[in-house]
């Protein structure tokens, strides 16, 4: 009698335990990040649908596997960047945070590592460098005084051209509104001209035509 109680209990342990685990994989397969956890070796014991779609690899082609053969991420720390090589397509930039597994007696029992594709985030963002740094060169060299400002107003970049007519240094940049410059509220009109006195060093003023682009 005590060992059919005993089986039983095991039994009802090990259902438990199937239940458990049927629940995480669910859980896995629909969080909007790539996860992998490894054992202590590093070995690959769980792989949800997010890095399959990430990786190009199925959970069957990497359990048991080393993650630092896909992923490498004893080099990155606990969060970071790095590139990895997917299955199915080029190069891919990937964002990770990782986590130790440990034991109740504090012994290494793995790792789990969830990580983000933000190879389109980082392609945009060498775009805009690209298409600012040509701005810059552009508007450094246009005769036309050109100053651009944040939705508050607050000045972003002058070009040589302004500086020279609005006679400011290099170094105030930071420190400088629209308003502080032309002492007067400036009506946003697409493409259209309005007349401003400028008010110059020693209190000379001069009308100029100023079009403001959103």
């Amino acid at each position: 009698l005590e060992y059919y109680l005993q089986r039983e209990d095991l039994l009802v342990v090990s259902n438990q335990i199937e239940n458990l685990n049927n629940h995480l994989e669910a859980v896995l397969a629909t969080v909007p990040s790539g996860v992998a956890v490894t054992d202590s070796n590093g070995k690959i014991k769980t792989w949800n649908r997010k890095a399959e779609e990430i990786t190009g690899y199925t959970q069957a082609e990497v359990l048991g596997k080393a993650l630092e053969d896909l992923i490498p991420f004893n080099k990155i720390g606990m969060e970071g960047e790095c590139t990895i090589e997917p299955k199915n397509r080029e190069k891919a930039v990937i964002l990770l945070n990782q986590s130790r597994l440990e034991e109740d007696n504090e012994i290494d029992a793995g790792t789990v590592v969830s990580f983000i594709d933000i190879t389109e985030k980082k392609r945009l963002e060498e775009k805009i460098r690209v298409e600012n740094e040509y701005l810059s060169m552009v508007l450094d060299r246009t005769p036309i005084a050109t100053i651009t400002a944040d939705s508050d107003g607050r000045v972003k970049m002058i070009n040589p051209a302004a500086r020279e007519l609005l006679e400011i240094e290099e170094q105030s940049e930071s420190e400088l509104t629209l308003s502080g410059i032309f002492k007067t509220p400036i009506e946003v009109k697409d493409g259209k001209y309005q007349r401003i006195n400028l008010t110059r060093g020693g209190g000379v003023t001069i009308p100029i035509m100023a079009s403001v682009s959103t």
